[in-house]
């Protein structure tokens, strides 16, 4: 995905229509992205959180069937 579509499920968490539901994002290169956020204090803790960040395809849907399963 884009950063624009990011910022889209992160406006979209703290409007409270993702029940909950992790964002995960494929690849580290989002790990960069996320501690920039964090260091800088650019996004609330609790929506740092709601991400994951996996490397395969494969780990994306086990973190997704993990989250969707204690829904």
């Amino acid at each position: 995905g884009t950063l624009a579509e990011l910022a889209l499920l992160w406006a979209l968490h703290r409007a409270g229509c993702l029940d909950g539901r992790p964002v995960v994002l494929l690849g580290g290169r989002w790990r960069r992205l996320l501690a920039h956020l964090e260091r800088d204090d650019l996004m609330d803790p609790a929506q740092l959180r709601l991400n994951q960040v996996v490397e395969t395809p494969e780990q994306a849907v086990e973190a997704l069937d993990r989250a969707l399963g204690e829904a």
